[in-house]
């Protein structure tokens, strides 16, 4: 016992040390596996980290390159828009292409375009674009290409001017160089004339006539479209609206029977509107899909808006006054009421004319022929007999007589009446210039006696010439009933313009004093308004064109002519109720392509552009048409703006695009009410005449961008009888050689191709 006692002993501390050394083990393997441990933890919340930071950097990434493609886009939108508003401007983007986008980014001196074509950088919040333009050679040539737009399209069968550009857009972030996007447009600028439309509207439009009407053209309007007839109504053309179509009056819901409204289908086949609702008519707009079923795309409804102009681009600062060849002020107040600058585009001179240039505008103009075929077409075949005087005056003093009166007229400082043309030189004021002008020719007291009892007409009628009406007249006792005021209205001759331009003389004047008679032989005003033409032979007989009187300009298609109001100094002008407006007279010919455009009403009388028809429009704040009974022949003045009455009017003839203000029709009016009716198509030319049946001819283009700014009396309140409507498009607008100068248009882009490029 004792002997394992002792053992037990001796083993003790063995067996103690044992389970230290055990347990220090143990803990050391503790201290070690949570070592361990922790830096597993460590290594896992670093991968942590680094995966959420990679997470984070990739997630930025994404976002940054969306940013940046969106920021490319966006460059190249703008630069896209940037395009449109040249032509819809009337210009075309011009400039060279940069070498490269290296040398946008980096700012390459020399290298980096010019004009519309150069680089330009846009800012987007934290990210930039670089872009550029490169132009199609194709649009180099002196006329772009010319197409039609493909049928089934938008717009199908217009005439359009194409140019194709490509755009390069490369996005980076601010402050930084490494490329975010690079992005590519190529696409195609259309170029649309408005007047290939029979109407164009940029608000709602209503087509109710009342006698049978047949419109051969495309017909759009930006807002909603109202279809009616008393008779029928014919549309042969593509129809396009933004808003609905109705078969239905807009001012009072008034509804037509099926069959008064045709329009053919894709293959030409007439369809009734009302078939869109099984023939039964509604007061509710027609189902876009059942008009699709049955027209196809000669109907569309719903289509985007078209961009057009404001009708602000007719003012002093707008697109006709900056691009015209003749710019005419109208000063009511002013002792010369008028002021006139003419523009040679061909050598960028600009002429302001002088006060005896313009008083001489105002004086009726000596038509100078140089033979038969003249005498005939300028006066009408007819002459006064000349005066009969004893001894008879030699050539030579016949010569010097009738040049004397040409010096006198444009000497006098108030116009003259053209009836004075027809009465007696004697107590005129002309007369004692006259005989100044001839005391050194040597005739006898009763030869000068004889002349000064003779007529101006006369006189001139010695060398074989005649007068026409001044080209600048002053009439303040036009009566306009729709507006419920007198007008006054600058009536412009273009007969007298023409003439003046070639045959005209006038003097130096200051501050109302004849200042230089060219010793008794005047000055010449040929040419002044415009270049002329060489006479063409092939040209109808006793037009300008072939007399040798039509212009030469042809820079923007032909001649513009701009006429305004000073609104700074006659307020009324630049109001909702202006008193003011301009007439056209005499315009049967006219010397060329013209194009006349005014922030102000238009009156366009008598027979227009119908001998050797030209491209020809008239721009206006409010179009008004008078016949050719609506001139007194004696004193070249309006006659049918009279207070309350509609004096009888004639058959007339227009050749011309229409483009002006037009009301828009209330809604919702009791039964059969007009209060609120914009008067329609039908009555888109404004009539102040009874035309019961007489007939208006006219064959052109109706756009309206907008309601009248300054002439806004309802339709409601005009005095008239409708003329009988021989009404047409006119299709040789299909041709763009024969649009008039100016025409307005409508530009839309149509992408070709868009790509993202990920090499560089």
């Amino acid at each position: 016992m004792k002997h394992q006692h002792k053992d037990l002993k001796q083993l003790m501390p063995i067996i103690v040390r044992l389970h230290q050394m055990q347990t220090q083990q143990e803990e050391g393997y503790v201290m070690i596996t949570a070592v361990t441990m922790m830096l597993v933890l460590l290594s896992l919340m670093a991968a942590y980290l680094l995966m959420t930071d990679i997470e984070r950097s990739t997630t930025r990434s994404f976002a940054d390159s969306n940013s940046g493609f969106y920021a490319a886009e966006s460059g190249l939108n703008l630069r896209a828009e940037a395009i449109r508003q040249d032509f819809q401007g009337y210009n075309r983007p011009s400039g060279v292409s940069p070498t490269s986008m290296d040398a946008c980014i980096n700012q390459v001196s020399g290298s980096t375009g010019s004009g519309d074509f150069a680089c330009q950088a846009y800012s987007f919040q934290s990210h930039n674009a670089n872009t550029y333009v490169k132009e199609n050679p194709d649009n180099i040539n002196p006329y772009p290409t010319i197409s039609v737009i493909p049928r089934g399209e938008l717009y199908q069968n217009l005439n359009m001017q194409e140019y194709t550009y490509r755009i390069f857009s490369v996005a980076s972030k601010s402050g930084e160089l490494n490329t975010e996007a690079i992005l590519q447009m190529d696409l195609k600028s259309r170029v649309v004339p408005l007047f290939q439309f029979a109407a164009f509207y940029q608000n709602d439009l209503e087509i109710l006539p009342s006698p049978t009407m047949t419109l051969n053209g495309p017909v759009h309007t930006n807002g909603s479209l109202y279809l009616g007839s008393n008779t029928t109504l014919t549309i042969n053309g593509q129809v396009t609206t933004v808003g609905n179509l109705f078969n239905s009056r807009k001012n009072n819901n008034n509804t037509y029977p099926n069959g008064r409204v045709r329009i053919p289908d894709g293959a030409g086949t007439i369809q009734n509107l009302l078939s869109a609702n099984n023939g039964t008519p509604t007061t509710s707009f027609l189902s876009p899909a059942n008009l699709k079923s049955i027209w196809g795309n000669q109907i569309q409804v719903g289509v985007e808006a078209v961009t057009v102009p404001s009708p602000s681009f007719l003012n002093a600062s707008g697109d006709y006054f900056k691009n015209a060849d003749l710019r005419i002020q109208y000063q009511p107040t002013s002792t010369v009421p008028v002021t006139v600058t003419a523009i040679n585009r061909t050598s960028s001179s600009t002429v302001t004319f002088s006060e005896g240039q313009l008083r001489s505008l105002m004086q009726p103009v000596m038509i100078v022929t140089r033979n038969t075929q003249e005498q005939q077409s300028l006066c009408r075949g007819t002459f006064p007999t000349p005066p009969s005087i004893t001894p008879a005056l030699t050539n030579l003093q016949a010569q010097a007589v009738v040049k004397a009166l040409q010096v006198a007229i444009a000497s006098q400082t108030s116009p003259i009446s053209f009836s004075s043309i027809s009465q007696p030189l004697t107590g005129t004021g002309i007369d004692t210039t006259l005989l100044t002008l001839i005391a050194s020719l040597g005739l006898s007291n009763p030869q000068i006696a004889l002349l000064t009892a003779s007529t101006p007409a006369q006189i001139a009628a010695l060398q074989n010439n005649c007068f026409t009406a001044a080209p600048l007249q002053v009439n303040n006792s036009f009566y306009n009933n729709r507006e419920q005021r007198s007008m006054q209205i600058l009536q412009m001759n273009m007969k007298g313009l023409t003439l003046w331009n070639r045959d005209g003389i006038y003097l130096q004047f200051s501050n109302g004093t004849l200042s230089n008679n060219n010793n008794g032989n005047g000055f010449s005003a040929d040419q002044l308004l415009f270049q002329r033409a060489a006479a063409d032979s092939n040209a109808p007989t006793g037009s300008f064109q072939n007399l040798g009187l039509a212009a030469s300009d042809r820079t923007e298609g032909g001649l513009v002519v701009h006429e305004t109001i000073d609104a700074n100094s006659f307020s009324t002008a630049g109001g909702t109720q202006s008193p003011y407006g301009f007439a056209i007279t005499n315009g049967a010919n006219i010397p060329g392509p013209l194009t006349i455009a005014s922030d102000q009403a238009v009156y366009v009388q008598g027979d227009y552009n119908n001998i050797n028809k030209q491209p020809a429009s008239v721009l206006a704040d409010s179009m008004n048409v008078l016949s050719n009974a609506c001139l007194n022949l004696t004193t070249n003045a309006l006659n049918c703006g009279i207070s309350g009455s509609m004096p009888n009017a004639a058959h007339t003839t227009i050749n011309a695009a229409f483009l002006a203000g037009t009301d828009i029709s209330g809604t919702g009016n009791a039964s059969g009410s007009n209060a609120s009716y914009s008067g329609g198509l039908e009555n888109y030319p404004r009539f102040h005449e009874n035309w019961d049946r007489d007939t208006l001819t006219y064959r052109g283009s109706f756009v309206s961008l907008g309601t009248p700014q300054h002439v806004n009396g309802t339709w409601i309140q005009q005095i008239y009888f409708a003329p009988d409507r021989n009404w047409d498009y006119d299709t040789d607008f299909n041709n763009f050689a024969l649009l008039p100068p100016l025409s307005p248009q409508f530009v839309y882009l149509r992408q070709v191709i868009f790509v993202r490029i990920f090499d560089r």
